[in-house]
């Protein structure tokens, strides 16, 4: 069992498991393709709320699984460059307790290559997207008006297709 960094009031927690199928429950025939296999998110943000909210507006249209989240960027860096990561998908805020998405996209580059990053904030425009790209995420979205493409982007992610 690995031993997390002394940090403050944050802390790597262990998402509650947090399953969310999307909402039709009918019974395929044989013929249809399998369900979507399940997207296992990390969320890092000092929104607490947004790990109870996200997987529900997301849940609608795949499943997804909220392993761990995380409101400080040592910390998740931390969590993040551990072996044991089974993330498919990063999900970071601008805004964090301790640092910024910013720094966390920039200390992390070489440790995101085995999964996806995006940008969730209410503050994006044009020129933080450019540096959110710039520093490698992958895609970045308003928290506002862009769920639907985050949603749509993750129906992607889980599908096995590359959206840009």
């Amino acid at each position: 069992h690995t031993r997390l960094p002394a940090c403050g009031m944050s802390g790597t927690r262990r998402a509650s498991p947090r399953v969310f199928q999307p909402t039709t429950c009918r019974r395929m025939p044989m013929s249809m393709p399998m369900p979507m296999p399940m997207l296992s998110i990390y969320l890092v943000g000092a929104d607490p709320d947004l790990s109870a909210r996200l997987p529900a507006s997301l849940g609608y249209a795949i499943p997804v699984n909220v392993i761990a989240t995380e409101c400080d960027e040592a910390c998740a860096l931390h969590w993040l460059t551990r072996n044991d990561n089974m993330a498919d998908l990063v999900i970071v805020d601008m805004f964090l307790q301790g640092g910024t998405g910013l720094g966390f996209l920039r200390r992390t580059q070489s440790a995101r290559r085995r999964c996806k990053t995006v940008v969730l904030s209410h503050f994006v425009s044009h020129d933080m997207r450019r540096k959110c790209m710039a520093l490698g995420a992958d895609k970045v979205f308003d928290k506002g008006t862009e769920i639907g493409s985050l949603a749509a982007y993750c129906q992607g992610l889980a599908a096995g297709v590359t959206l840009n």
